[in-house]
């Protein structure tokens, strides 16, 4: 009897055991999947029966791994992300939006990222949220709901991925891109931002250009160096110590400067400044786009702002230092030079641009400018030069100006130069000699041949003698 009783209670707890097993085994219900999604008018939480109303968009896709195997084929069927994001007011280029996953795991992605705004925009694709995959729907489907790019080879490789990433996200693989189990979407809106774009002459327009939000550009490495300026004055400010990203480095979202570009620094109050590459480059004095000064953040009537730091407490002039940075382009290099410096008064001066964009640009109209008032243009030849003569009438210090307009921008080179009754010959640059220079020194030398000859015959004569 003790035995049966022993069985019957083993018996039970056994069917208990199964049972509980298959209640925790049974998958969560339709009606359990939800989706949050925040934005500046509020936030939506969708269901599943929500998501499957609303357009949505499918094509046949994968992605690389870290280690380059290929994962994740099949037939991705879900909402674009940007449809979402548009319920809850949007966002502009410099925001945001951060996809996380229930446990936490979380991407970041640009405004090009949701509307695919990137120069190939094949790379990438259509971006959505995933709610079905083959054919199986969440919760069936236990990866879901999964973030996913609809490229048009249906290949998301990590070259595709690096491509279509900000500065702030390059370290990601195309796999890490492919969030799974998302439970929110919650768009980041920018304090300030950045343009950066870079102009190409030979195809007559500048490249999609790429917004970045101050969220993102602190996220890029970031260091801490100092510098200060010296004022037209003469006054010393600073050095002090600023915090910001080398803008070198931000370049490189546009493909970095090459050795034949300028950089055209731009300021939310219209006031812009020309960089040689040079400049942007050099070893010993950093440019740098700092938010941060001595460890508070830069205030917004003068940030985020352009500095110039490094080893030693540099001092440079006052006058490089921006204010308020609102863009970075990369323009074509524009070198002026004139044959003279100094020139007599009626005497012309040669003025000489010359544009190159890594080659030399052709085919370009530059205008030229004495002072305030244009003198006219002229088209670069195939050396990429263009010139001018100027002919000044009194004497005094001229201002020379070159400026080359493209699209909405334009960029400009300046030179000096001074008419003067004193000036001999017109002040050649070469240090060439004057007419009446030569007619002397060839007079002395006719002059000297004639005593040398006229000494050899005399000892001659003394000899025969």
């Amino acid at each position: 009897m003790k035995y049966i009783r022993f069985l019957t209670i083993l018996i039970a707890v056994s069917f208990s055991t199964l049972a509980f097993s298959v209640l925790v085994a049974q998958p969560c219900s339709a009606s359990s999947v939800a989706l949050t999604v925040e934005g500046k008018n509020g936030t939506q939480v969708y269901s599943l029966t929500d998501l499957q109303s609303m357009p949505y968009l499918q094509n046949i896709t994968s992605f690389q791994n870290g280690i380059g195997n290929w994962k994740g084929y099949g037939l991705y069927r879900g909402v674009p992300i940007s449809y979402l994001v548009d319920q809850v007011g949007g966002m502009r280029p410099g925001d945001t939006v951060s996809i996380i996953a229930s446990d936490n795991y979380s991407q970041t992605f640009s405004f090009n990222n949701l509307y695919n705004n990137w120069t190939d925009q094949t790379l990438q694709g259509n971006m959505i949220v995933a709610y079905s995959f083959n054919g199986t729907v969440v919760p069936d489907w236990t990866s879901g709901m999964e973030t996913a790019f609809l490229p048009t080879d249906h290949a998301f490789s990590n070259n595709d991925c690096a491509a279509t990433s900000t500065l702030d996200m390059k370290e990601s693989s195309a796999a890490g891109r492919f969030v799974k189990d998302v439970t929110r979407i919650v768009v980041n809106y920018a304090y300030w931002n950045l343009t950066i774009s870079s102009w190409n002459v030979s195809l007559g327009k500048a490249s999609p250009s790429i917004v970045y939000g101050d969220i993102q550009i602190k996220n890029i490495s970031a260091y801490t160096a100092s510098g200060g300026y010296i004022k037209l004055n003469g006054a010393r400010v600073g050095p002090d110590n600023f915090t910001g990203v080398n803008i070198s480095s931000l370049l490189n979202a546009v493909g970095g400067i090459s050795p034949n570009s300028s950089l055209l620094v731009g300021a939310r109050d219209g006031y812009n400044l020309t960089f040689t590459n040079q400049q942007v480059l050099n070893v010993n004095v950093t440019m740098m786009l700092a938010y941060e000064m001595n460890g508070a953040a830069i205030d917004s009537s003068i940030g985020p702002r352009l500095v110039f730091v490094g080893l030693g407490l540099p001092m440079t002039a006052g006058h490089l230092w921006t204010k308020i940075v609102s863009s970075l382009e990369i323009v074509p290099y524009l070198n002026v030079t004139l044959n003279r410096t100094q020139v007599k008064p009626d005497k012309p001066v040669t003025i000489r641009a010359t544009l190159t964009e890594g080659i030399p640009i052709q085919s370009q109209n530059v205008t030229f400018w004495v002072g305030d008032q244009k003198i006219g243009e002229a088209t670069t030849d195939s050396q990429g030069n263009a010139s001018l003569e100027y002919t000044p009438t009194t004497s005094g210090s001229y201002l020379v100006t070159v400026e080359y307009v493209f699209g909405v921008s334009s960029v400009v080179a300046s030179a000096n130069f001074t008419a003067s009754t004193t000036v001999n010959d017109g002040g050649s640059n070469g240090g060439g000699l004057t007419g009446a220079t030569v007619a002397v020194f060839v007079t002395l030398f006719v002059i000297v041949f004639i005593l040398a000859i006229g000494v050899v015959l005399v000892q001659r004569n003394r000899r025969k003698k």
